[in-house]
């Protein structure tokens, strides 16, 4: 068992970090935008001063393993393998979506976490108690309404004396409130319920991820983030070039 573990979440526009020391966490959360990467080293700082901890005392650094903003991604990991190799230590990377589902297994309806991932799309996956139900996604609301409409009829054939918790979703993650609003108007005869916490980093919850599973994965310092599409960066560069394999 990890007595003192960082977590880092830059996989939306809310940088996150968050210290467990013993039976202790602290943690901070800022409204960063794109400026993770200035603000990420004094964050880890000031939790380990605030903790009275060196960091040569950790024992384990966890991220994000994605889908989210490819900047933040690639950001948390870089920091999580710098430290894992300054400090020799392990790291290990929690997929996104899952660790926000985590908390809300015992929701009767579907999970949904979402997450922003610009031009009018979401990186989204579904899920009820506890267990996945669907692939990583990259899709707009239209497809995100057809497939609440899917999974939702599914659970009413599979379980048709519960019809009603069985044709919610539970909206959690930054991108829930925009998915909501453009929702309510595609799917208005699902109910939609919105995490009230929706918009907020997720440090605090990877570390519970991490303390509630039976085994902490850990991956190479080789290893990197899920991207579920090429960077702006690349899709202009093959549409520049008309090479998009």
């Amino acid at each position: 068992m990890y007595k003192n573990i960082l977590a880092i979440d830059c996989a939306g526009e809310i940088l996150s970090v968050a210290l467990k020391h013993g039976d202790s966490i602290f943690n901070t959360e800022i409204d960063s935008g794109n400026t993770h990467s200035e603000l990420l080293l004094d964050a880890t700082e000031n939790l380990l001063q605030l903790a009275r901890l060196d960091r040569e005392s950790l024992e384990l650094v966890a991220c994000m393993n994605g889908p989210g903003s490819f900047t933040g991604l690639r950001i948390g990991f870089a920091a999580a393998k710098a430290l894992a190799l300054a400090l020799n230590i392990p790291i290990t990377a929690v997929p996104t979506l899952d660790c926000l589902a985590f908390p809300h297994a015992e929701f009767s309806g579907l999970v949904m976490p979402v997450l922003d991932a610009k031009q009018k799309r979401f990186f989204v996956s579904f899920y009820k108690n506890g267990i996945r139900l669907t692939d990583y996604l990259d899709i707009p609301a239209g497809t995100i309404s057809e497939e609440i409409k899917k999974l939702a009829a599914e659970t009413l054939a599979s379980a048709p004396e519960t019809p009603a918790t069985g044709y919610g979703a539970l909206l959690t993650g930054g991108g829930a409130g925009l998915v909501f609003n453009q929702l309510k108007d595609l799917a208005p005869e699902i109910n939609l319920y919105v995490e009230p916490s929706y918009r907020r980093g997720a440090a605090v919850l990877l570390l519970k991820y991490i303390g509630d599973s039976d085994k902490i994965e850990q991956v190479d310092c080789s290893a990197a983030p899920l991207y579920l599409r090429k960077s702006d960066a690349e899709i202009n560069s093959c549409r520049r070039t008309g090479n998009f394999s």
